[in-house]
């Protein structure tokens, strides 16, 4: 049980964002700065920004079109735009407004954090697109690890080879496009899943079950960190072998234990970023593996 020190501690931070110090001669660094809500809405903005772009630029039609059909969907995408459905949102206006939604959680989360401010430096931006990079890099050096441990020949999934280094994702793939198509493709796949799994995955169920830990449940913050964490990454691996897209489940990958567990270390290694450095590097190092990922393939 939380003791009566642990629950003040608590209380005197912010439970939707990662736990950092307030005192004011840290509000003038990079880290403290990087870490907020709202340095993570700007930066998250440019990959939105981009994949919307991409996706747009395969054509108007596609919000027409039936999920099955759209190549390179993200299916942590559709969860947005079912839950956009259930509000009512219907058509062009319910698939443009997933991003909105993104927007609308981090600004929810930044209003909710009113004790943390600090104005953004014209360093900030670009040192967050190089630190996010830096982070991805161990990712990929564990992907490339856990190549030793596939299968014999090497592990080839329904959609395309080495699925432990671009496995980061989980969408449908046409194979009837060119090489170079599915190449563009792969990368709004990789920058699309880097947005949308991490909102789910990090801001939305860690951060849900740490609450349910230690508000509801009055356990200790040790706990709740522990359980969250071990669940979100269990499911974000889980996700990408069995598919939930609009009310039904579908088979996702071929199940391989050394890409589920590299998965579940990908999830932990995503969530120890995001508590600590916040959504935005926690996204930008999920995107920027997905985007190397590709380009190695």
């Amino acid at each position: 049980m939380a003791t009566k020190k642990d629950r003040s501690l608590f209380d005197n931070t912010v439970s939707l964002t990662p736990r950092m110090p307030v005192k004011r001669r840290r509000r003038t660094t990079y880290f403290f700065r990087s870490a907020l809500p709202l340095h993570s809405l700007w930066f998250t903005m440019i990959f939105l920004l981009a994949y919307e772009l991409m996706v747009a630029f395969l054509g108007p039609a596609l919000s027409s079109m039936s999920f099955e059909e759209i190549p390179g969907l993200v299916v942590s995408f559709v969860w947005v735009y079912d839950l956009l459905g259930w509000f009512g949102f219907s058509g062009r206006l319910q698939w443009l407004l997933c991003p909105v939604f993104v927007i609308v959680v981090l600004l929810a989360v930044h209003f909710a954090d009113k004790k943390k401010r600090a104005p953004m430096q014209r360093y900030d931006l670009p040192l967050m697109f190089a630190e996010s990079f830096f982070w991805a890099l161990p990712l990929l050096v564990v992907a490339l690890i856990a190549d030793r441990f596939s299968s014999p020949g090497g592990y080839v999934p329904a959609q395309e080879p080495v699925a432990f280094v671009n496995g980061l994702k989980a969408f449908v793939c046409s194979s009837s496009l060119g090489e170079s198509a599915n190449v563009f493709i792969e990368l709004i796949a990789g920058i699309g899943a880097g947005i949308y799994e991490e909102l789910f995955f990090r801001q939305i169920l860690y951060v849900g079950l740490f609450l349910f830990t230690t508000k509801l449940l009055d356990l200790s913050r040790e706990f709740g960190a522990f359980f969250a964490v071990v669940v979100s990454s269990v499911v974000f691996s889980l996700h990408h072998n069995i598919l939930y897209i609009q009310g039904s489940y579908l088979p996702g990958e071929e199940f391989v234990a050394s890409v589920f567990m590299f998965r579940v270390f990908a999830g932990f290694y995503l969530t120890v970023i995001f508590a600590n450095r916040g959504f935005g590097i926690a996204a930008g190092a999920h995107c920027f593996h997905n985007i190397m990922a590709v380009l190695l393939n």
